[in-house]
């Protein structure tokens, strides 16, 4: 995914885990967000949740900015007693992370543009449980198994 967001009008991305996107069982993602900007607290870098990741929060469709979007509720644990880090990173570098770890990104309202690319990784042992139709997973090594993503 390209990850684009203008000077001024990039908009905020709530608190979630990768994982809600993913209905697969067990719910294990590995995510590699790699910036192709410098990525900062001003121009919104990412920001995490320490210790956040142990299992998969319920996420709802929350207001934000005269939208909804998809994300942790705000009054759950993860947002109310963890302090959020700021993961600044410069253009070429990288942030691997659980697919679980609460995650999301301050709109930006700086000069500067912020870009950067993510991908997601999942192992080919996973079931698809999602109620629409199978996406079609990308295998990247290995093989695949009968009846698995």
């Amino acid at each position: 995914m390209a990850l684009l967001k203008p000077p001024i009008i990039g908009s905020r991305k709530l608190w979630h885990q990768d994982c809600a996107y993913f209905p697969i069982d067990p719910p294990d993602v590995v995510g590699l967000w790699i910036a192709l900007d410098t990525a900062t607290p001003e121009n919104s870098c990412m920001q995490v949740r320490p210790r956040t990741h142990g299992e998969l929060i319920p996420h709802e469709m929350v207001p934000v900015e005269n939208i909804e979007d998809f994300g942790v509720p705000p009054k759950h644990a993860a947002l109310t007693s963890v302090k959020p880090i700021s993961v600044p990173l410069s253009p070429g570098s990288a942030l691997i992370f659980d697919g679980l770890l609460v995650h999301g990104t301050d709109p930006d309202l700086s000069q500067n543009r912020r870009r950067a690319l993510q991908t997601h990784y999942i192992s080919a042992r996973f079931r698809f449980t999602g109620h629409n139709a199978k996406p079609a997973f990308r295998q990247v090594m290995g093989r695949s198994y009968e009846g698995c993503v």
